[in-house]
């Protein structure tokens, strides 16, 4: 039987103007989650889990988060964030460091009673960061040659190996990063890799909880 679909609360989502805006619209891009400017301050986020995309300078965005108005907020992790953090309005705020630019930010009270919402948000978001940088790649390799191939591969755990149809013969997957593939494909054809293909990866998602 199919499962119902899953009921969100959606949160109402503030993104920066200015320095960081760019950035934050290609972020959320990666992470399949497309902003659609209808003003300069508003927009739709093509996503259930939020409700309204609101744009603003971002010391506006931690006072509107602290007072409830907005849910949650991606801000420049800046000069800006470091004297919000020593005001008291900081203790409406929960935080999670999302780059090293880029925190995301939730009014407390939002954060518990839509903690799915939230929960779920941050990991498409840190799942397209881990993916910058970093490639798929795929290829074929004999039995015989096969630990050779594998003192190559970098991963995040081990490479993913598994057996052809074809006798003595595998196939190999793993994420490595982008700048090391030019020197990684001919040292793999040299110890035996074949088929080797490179494939774009959006997102890097390493569990299904918060870290």
């Amino acid at each position: 039987m199919a499962q119902p679909p899953v009921e969100f609360s959606p949160i109402k989502l503030g993104l920066p103007m200015g320095v960081m805006e760019s950035e934050v619209l290609s972020l959320m891009n990666a992470a399949d989650l497309r902003v659609d400017r209808l003003t300069p301050h508003y927009a739709i986020v093509d996503d259930p889990r939020i409700s309204d995309g609101i744009f603003s300078e971002p010391r506006d965005l931690w006072t509107m988060v602290a007072q409830g108005e907005l849910d949650a907020a991606l801000v420049p992790f800046d000069d800006v964030a470091e004297e919000m953090r020593k005001r008291p309005v900081i203790k409406q705020i929960h935080i999670e460091p999302l780059s090293g630019e880029l925190l995301f930010i939730a009014n407390q009270k939002s954060w518990q009673e839509r903690s799915q919402e939230m929960t779920d948000l941050l990991m498409l978001l840190r799942g397209a960061i881990e993916a910058r940088g970093r490639v798929l790649l795929v290829l074929n390799v004999a039995e015989e040659n096969l630990q050779e191939v594998l003192k190559l591969l970098p991963a995040l755990r081990s490479p993913t190996v598994s057996p052809l149809a074809e006798p003595h013969l595998f196939s190999v997957m793993s994420v490595v990063p982008r700048d090391e593939v030019n020197r990684l494909i001919p040292e793999l054809l040299r110890v035996g890799a074949t088929d080797i293909i490179e494939l774009p990866i959006s997102k890097l998602i390493r569990s299904g909880g918060k870290d």
